[in-house]
């Protein structure tokens, strides 16, 4: 009966240490993958993906045989929801850039292309201003439960 207690009690030793380096090595990857350089290299390859994706959409859409045209002048209340949206989305990009310790020499740049960016999304990509207006509608339509 002795022998059968301390086999579990090694194999329980065992996998107490084996969990104990599992956890100290996960928590040392994430801790990595939480790092300055890869939320602002994540944060402007998203930023510059959702870039291309746009032109993309924009100037493919345009030249297919069944998509239907139209044109739209925005209204005052409209733009003003996308002079609002614009202004949140510069205020967050510049200050994650400007808190993150990464880029520390190429801050001025990195904000100036992230805000050219942004500007073009909001007042020349026809689809992107769409997604935002229709995004703010959404939310808005939203009814509150209790």
């Amino acid at each position: 009966m002795k022998r059968k207690t301390s086999k579990a009690l090694r194999l329980a030793q065992k996998m107490h240490s084996f969990l104990k380096r599992t956890v100290i090595v996960t928590r040392q990857v994430v801790l990595k993958l939480l790092n300055d350089k890869w939320i602002l290299g994540l944060f402007e390859v998203g930023l510059l993906t959702l870039l291309l994706y746009s032109i993309a959409r924009v100037t493919f859409l345009r030249g297919a045989k069944n998509f239907a045209t139209a044109e739209v002048i925005r209204g005052p209340e409209s733009w003003n929801k996308l002079y609002l949206a614009y202004g949140l989305a510069s205020a967050l990009t510049v200050l994650v850039i400007n808190v993150s310790e990464a880029g520390k020499h190429y801050k001025v740049i990195i904000s100036l292309s992230s805000l050219a960016i942004l500007c073009y999304l909001f007042f020349y990509n026809g689809w992107f201003r769409n997604l935002i207006i229709g995004f703010i509608i959404k939310s808005t339509e939203l009814k509150e439960r209790f």
